[in-house]
């Protein structure tokens, strides 16, 4: 999911985590990893006119990113 705001992506891919991606400049680079889940991430999205993001995974569990803030590590 892409938050064209703060040119960052955020992807997950079977895995507990989500990569965050800068777009700063010319390239793409991986900043780091949002850590929290403790099963696969099966969804994430940007909300609208804020500077939230959500992540769900495969077990229930709900967490909010203010990507103002991001602490990857």
């Amino acid at each position: 999911m892409f938050a064209a705001d703060f040119r960052v992506l955020l992807t997950a891919a079977y895995e507990d985590f989500a990569n965050v991606w800068s777009f700063e400049g010319p390239d793409c680079f991986n900043v780091g990893k949002l850590r929290g889940h403790n099963a696969q991430i099966t969804a994430i999205s940007v909300l609208k006119d804020t500077p939230l993001a959500i992540s769900a995974d495969e077990i229930g569990f709900i967490k909010t990113w203010d990507l103002r803030t991001l602490n990857c590590v």
